[in-house]
């Protein structure tokens, strides 16, 4: 949802909070959204949208991870590839309980980015602004690193394993195409047309969701943390300005600047 729709009853005193907020979530919010994590304000059919695609993830992950396990224990006899099969077995089930731990928090979630708007709109000197942008590029750019890595590393592993790979005869004479992730094929044929093709693509969008999850997860800490150091830094040089006493406004009561700064750094301390 577009910043300019949600509802905060106070007047921004920042005319260009609508830039700067999008300029900051940007491409985690796409990320994010991928998964149904970024919270929807406003209730809609993005709210429903949301609720499908979580459950299509997690159908489509939990699918894969069975057929994987089931073909650990079943038929992989090799107890040093068992082993070796384990770590993405183990790497699954920890993206998805990260997965349940943000779907379960998206209400927690949604009143960090609430408050992380309002300290936006309500910023009114330029010198601050700048802060904030500065600490706000830094989450964006771990947002982008985190998304890159993940997805230029494994997707790139998905996309050309299986032509690197080929295929090869068995002692049966049949054709043997390899799957980057093996499946049991106890419950179905794996290697005939279309369920090879039709397991390859889910696994495809396992291994996209699973590095989602872990982008995403990432770029959720770094926006919040470089943002809780901006306002940390826009505290510091109101308390600053106090003492030189270098009011913004005219007859500016210091009492009533020094209750504001207060009552910001206990937003701050909230801001979990």
């Amino acid at each position: 949802m577009h910043p300019s729709v949600w509802n905060h009853t106070d007047q921004p005193r920042n005319p260009n909070y609508e830039k700067d907020i999008v300029y900051v979530t940007k491409h985690l919010k796409w990320i994010l959204n991928v998964i149904g994590v970024w919270p929807v304000m406003l209730k809609s059919i993005g709210e429903y949208l949301s609720k499908i695609v979580i459950v299509l993830s997690n159908l489509v992950v939990f699918f894969i991870e069975v057929l994987y396990v089931l073909h650990i224990i079943l038929e992989q006899q090799n107890n040093f590839l068992r082993l070796r099969l384990l770590a993405f077995a183990w790497y699954t089930l920890v993206s998805l309980m990260k997965y349940w731990a943000l779907t379960m928090r998206k209400s927690n979630i949604k009143c960090c980015v609430e408050q992380m708007y309002a300290d936006w709109k309500q910023v009114d000197l330029q010198r601050d602004r700048t802060l904030m942008l500065k600490y706000g590029k830094i989450g964006r750019d771990l947002t982008i690193y985190s998304a890159a890595f993940m997805y230029g590393s494994s997707m790139s592993f998905v996309a050309v394993m299986q032509y690197a790979v080929g295929s090869h005869v068995d002692e049966n004479n049949r054709t043997i195409r390899l799957l980057v992730y093996p499946a049991y094929s106890g419950l179905f044929d794996v290697q005939k047309t279309p369920i090879y093709e039709t397991v390859y693509i889910l696994q495809c969008v396992c291994t996209f969701v699973l590095n989602t999850i872990s982008s995403g997860t990432c770029g959720l800490a770094a926006l919040f943390a470089t943002h809780a150091c901006g306002q940390i830094d826009v505290i510091m040089s109101q308390l600053n300005d106090l003492v030189d006493e270098k009011f913004t406004k005219k007859n500016y009561n210091p009492d009533t600047q020094l209750m504001e700064i207060v009552q910001h750094h206990m937003k701050i301390l909230k801001y979990k």
